[in-house]
């Protein structure tokens, strides 16, 4: 956890800081004897490892950063003696400066009442306009007046004229004949919620929820408001705010460089490309990497050489795909290591994905990669890191292989035996109901999907590239931000990962195994009365396992090896160990 503390913040600096680290000596430890952790399994029987966001809650953590939250800011005291005589104050104010405020929910429309722009005084009409209940009539508005009437009624009176004053800024109400003689137009389809209207008031929810649908801010405003407003009329309102929220589409692509000339300066040693396609003499953008420093750093010196590579596609009007690059923590959380946005799942894109992966962190000699079946990918893996230990992803293979075949059960077995005789065992029987089977799967499918092959040293037995698919889980509902944003937003979310994961770890106590891990291992110690122990030397035993698989190994603590192999490809004793 401690390798995240190198993370900057946008908009900080490394030379003065802003924030000074915490102190973190005074923080408690943790007494994980007394700690209760519940339970689950997964899929193959195994107790699941708990989520980072249940240790948070058990911890208390997430309780102390809503206490945080609702505590007052301590105010600022002045210390010293007598200051009679010695203040003097100094005024910043521009004389015979016009400052204009007023509640943009509940604007007054009086006469002589001020506004700052012809914009806003359009804005403020419409809004009294929804307030009162009638519906607002244009009948002229240019930079320089605005007639406006109520048309619930062709006999109601109610007229206003706004002009532009002699500052050529602020609007002034001239004319205003505050009388009604019609019907309320609460919940009545109006054309008073304009386009810009619905804007005004979506900029703050869309910048809350950027991923807030039409649909559900039309709602929203009109139960809020009490007016009936058209789809087309949100939808356009809804684009309008996004785009004075993160700017323009087209911007978007350009403000990228400047995010990396950026994120280079608050956190040297960060691996940010981009790339731009010429066409026709228009450029285009192509495509964007992005591994942060600590990212690196933490990958580096800490953590299993494990990565799973996949994408998914965006949602906004770039149509290309959010690139990932994921590896494993020790509490088996998944770890965001580099990100990129791609044209399309070509092979050129991904080989140029990897390079600049490779450009992070070098060419290590230990290392695998998990892929979906994805052709492309799997080829610039192959040319880019060519000694890698190159894993398929199991889950997508047998979406193909149900396609084809039919009543083969055994594969799942098959793919989770670390031993190579049972591998064998269950392939055989498969084999023999169908020839195709072999064919098949070493002409469509012959990367390493099953355990038996895996490389030990790697201590991740993950059959499937689950990791990779949490994480585009976990980016689920950004996915369709212009492009400055979206890299924007992951660095943020990053950020807030790694301070969650940080205060996790301040209440652990060194040199103890993770908690997460000894629920697990303790779960392992239950059930074992069909396995006999006949001794052998102080460290190594003979395990007699009794129930329908009659089978022997032999474990040797002190190697921390079991014939099973299961504990040489997790790192974690198998149920064999126990007993011994």
């Amino acid at each position: 956890m401690s390798r995240h503390d190198s993370e900057v913040t946008m908009g900080s600096s490394t030379d003065t800081p802003l924030l000074l680290a915490e102190d973190s000596s005074h923080i408690p430890l943790v007494d994980w004897d007394n700690i209760q952790i519940v339970e689950a399994h997964d899929e193959e029987g195994r107790i699941e490892v708990i989520s980072e966001d249940q240790l948070y809650d058990i911890l208390g953590l997430r309780s102390e950063d809503e206490i945080t939250m609702m505590v007052e800011p301590p105010r600022m005291v002045e210390r010293g003696g007598d200051t009679e005589g010695a203040a003097i104050p100094v005024s910043d104010a521009i004389p015979d400066e016009v400052v204009i405020t007023y509640d943009k929910d509940h604007p007054k429309m009086d006469l002589g009442t001020m506004y700052p722009t012809m914009d806003e005084f359009r804005l403020a009409v419409r809004q009294f306009a929804i307030n009162e209940e009638f519906e607002l009539g244009i009948e002229k508005s240019d930079k320089e007046r605005f007639r406006g009437f109520c048309k619930s009624s062709e006999d109601c009176p109610w007229r206003i004229v706004g002009r532009l004053q002699g500052d050529e800024k602020t609007i002034k109400v001239t004319l205003l004949v505050d009388r009604h003689d019609c019907i309320s137009s609460s919940r009545v389809k109006t054309v008073t919620p304009s386009q810009k209207w619905v804007a005004s008031k979506a900029v703050s929810i869309v910048r809350n929820d950027p991923n807030i649908g039409a649909k559900k801010l039309q709602k929203k405003l009109e139960d809020e408001y009490s007016v009936t407003i058209s789809y087309d009329t949100v939808w356009w309102g809804r684009e309008k705010a996004l785009a004075v929220v993160y700017g323009k589409w087209e911007d978007s692509f350009e403000m990228l460089y400047r995010w990396k000339a950026e994120v280079l300066k608050r956190s040297p040693g960060s691996v940010v490309e981009i790339e731009f396609l010429e066409i026709d003499g228009n450029v285009y953008f192509h495509r964007f990497f992005c591994a942060l420093k600590p990212c690196i750093d933490g990958y580096l010196e800490g953590y299993r050489t494990y990565l799973g590579i996949d994408s998914t596609a965006l949602n906004g009007r770039w149509n290309g795909h959010l690139a990932s690059a994921t590896a494993v923590d020790g509490h088996n959380w998944m770890y965001p290591l580099a990100y990129g946005f791609i044209a399309s799942e070509m092979e050129d894109n991904w080989t140029w994905f990897m390079n600049q992966l490779k450009k992070a962190i070098g060419d290590p000699p230990l290392l695998a990669v998990c892929t979906d079946a994805c052709k492309g990918l799997e080829n610039a893996v192959k040319n880019v890191f060519p000694n890698v230990d190159q894993r398929e992803c199991f889950f997508h293979l047998m979406k193909n292989f149900v396609k084809r075949f039919q009543g083969f059960g055994k594969m799942y077995p098959a793919a989770r035996a670390y031993r190579e005789e049972v591998f064998t065992e269950h392939m055989t029987s498969i084999f023999k109901e169908s020839n195709a089977v072999w064919d098949w799967l070493r002409q469509y499918h012959n990367l390493k999907w099953m355990r038996c092959v895996f490389n030990p040293e790697i201590k991740c037995d993950y059959i499937t590239n689950n990791v990779a698919e949490v994480f585009n889980n976990w980016i689920r509902d950004i996915k369709d931000l212009p492009v400055a944003e979206l890299a924007d937003k992951v660095r943020e979310m990053i950020m807030g990962l790694w301070r969650k994961r940080r205060k996790i770890g301040e209440r652990l106590a060194a040199g103890r195994i993770l908690p997460g891990i000894m629920v697990q291992l303790k779960a392992n110690t239950r059930g074992l009365g069909h396995l006999k122990v006949v001794e052998s030397a102080n460290w190594s035993a003979e395990i007699w396992d009794n129930s329908n698989n009659c089978e022997r190994h032999i474990v040797k603590l002190n190697q921390k090896t079991c014939t099973c192999l299961e504990w040489q490809h997790t790192g974690k004793p198998c149920n064999m160990s126990w007993p011994s």
